[in-house]
């Protein structure tokens, strides 16, 4: 099964990762060169990663998100269709 993830960005430049809900809020911290990530119901303790966009960390919080939210797996891999430019990708 196929997960098409979209990224979109509110006011306060946060991004969502969603499928026909979100799963997960996360955000780019320049100053710090790090990516923060918070499992949607918990806006405290994020778990944090230095350096570039964590691209395969971010597809495995898809697929686990899904998962608890669904009851179902994903066997193909996750797709960005949307808001590629915030996360680096082309």
């Amino acid at each position: 099964m196929e997960i098409e993830i979209r990224t979109g960005e509110d006011g306060r430049r946060m991004l969502f990762a969603y499928v026909k809900k979100c799963l997960f809020q996360f955000a780019h911290r320049k100053d710090e060169n790090a990516w923060y990530f918070w499992w949607w119901g918990c806006p405290y303790n994020p778990f944090i990663i230095k350096g570039r966009f964590p691209l395969k960390f971010f597809k495995e919080a898809c697929r686990a998100n899904y998962f608890i939210d669904n009851g179902c797996g994903i066997d193909d891999d996750v797709i960005v269709v949307k808001g590629r430019n915030y996360i680096g990708l082309k």
